[in-house]
């Protein structure tokens, strides 16, 4: 969803963003409508907690989502791998112990 319909522009959220262009996987941010939902493969959640999370089904709509060679596990594996090589690094939404 677009920052507009009131979601937050969070970290995860903007690491996905730039993991999509640096890997050129197509993406929108726009507002789905339920029509939509019977045409769709894949779907997933984002938490700063969390992490990724595969949506499995909507209503009575089975979804691929964590299927073997998936989109979202791609998706899920370059997100870890992008998390794995900033460990350590100074963010700019990050302060250190030590400042």
């Amino acid at each position: 969803p677009t920052i507009k319909s009131g979601i937050l522009s969070g970290i995860t959220r903007k690491t996905l963003i730039e993991i999509f262009k640096k890997n050129q996987i197509n993406y929108e941010i726009r507002k789905i409508k339920a029509s939509e939902i019977e045409k769709m493969d894949e779907a997933f959640l984002t938490s700063t907690v969390k992490g990724l999370i595969p949506v499995h089904r909507i209503d009575q709509h089975k979804l691929k989502s964590s299927e073997k060679k998936s989109l979202f596990l791609k998706i899920q594996e370059l997100f870890i791998s992008n998390a794995c090589t900033q460990i350590g690094k100074k963010t700019d939404w990050s302060t250190g112990l030590n400042g």
